[in-house]
């Protein structure tokens, strides 16, 4: 039996073949890379609208943040000298935050003082509330000095207080711890936010070196 031999229709049809075969795969590639192409496209459209809702959420959050306030809080230091606190040291008010604190004011208890009043039978409203003062307006990274409000009995070996703060961005407390420690006073300060429902977020914090500490080492409040 011969041999099959090619004729020319038979190897017409062939390259026929072998050229819609390569054609379409060529097609599929080119229809495949431009999908992908355009997945990319998409892709990093999506990306840059994402950035850039990502961006105007934070710049409103920046603008509404210097119109109320946003996440700063004012606390109260005092100035002390080389062996500890002064009997009548001078207070200072601080802003440490990147944005201002608005319609500030605080009310400032004396735990001695309050304590002289559970006896009383007549006591007036001004005595209950403590020291109040309005303070009003203070910008970022800002300290006002606010006086010699704190006073230390020099004949006391301990003294409390508790500052009562409100801005329009909320409201908190600031709590002194004072104590005689070698003639000299130390102090111990934490401040927190004020929250819903009776509870509060510790924001800060500040204790002097020899002020006396528990056995895990935490102040003694």
């Amino acid at each position: 039996m011969s041999a099959p031999h090619f004729t020319l229709p038979m190897a017409l049809l062939l390259l026929g073949a072998v050229a819609s075969a390569v054609g379409a795969t060529m097609t599929a590639y080119q229809t495949n890379r431009e999908r992908a192409e355009n997945a990319e496209k998409q892709a990093a459209a999506e990306r840059v609208l994402r950035e850039k809702t990502e961006e105007i959420a934070r710049l409103n959050r920046e603008i509404a943040a210097s119109v109320t306030g946003g996440s700063a809080f004012p606390y109260m230091s005092v100035a002390g000298e080389p062996g500890g606190i002064p009997d009548n040291p001078m207070v200072t008010l601080h802003n440490d935050s990147g944005y201002p604190l608005y319609d500030l004011s605080f009310r400032l208890v004396d735990f001695d003082e309050a304590d002289k009043l559970k006896g009383r039978k007549t006591v007036s409203f001004e005595e209950v509330l403590g020291t109040v003062r309005g303070v009003g307006n203070v910008g970022p990274k800002q300290i006002v000095f606010i006086g010699r409000i704190l006073p230390l009995s020099m004949t006391a070996t301990r003294k409390t207080f508790n500052v009562f703060f409100t801005a329009r961005n909320g409201s908190f407390s600031q709590h002194f711890q004072f104590r005689r420690i070698e003639g000299h006073w130390q102090v111990a300060t934490k401040m927190s936010r004020d929250l819903p429902d009776n509870k509060s977020e510790p924001i800060y914090e500040r204790v002097d070196p020899l002020f006396p500490k528990l056995p895990d080492g935490s102040p003694d409040w």
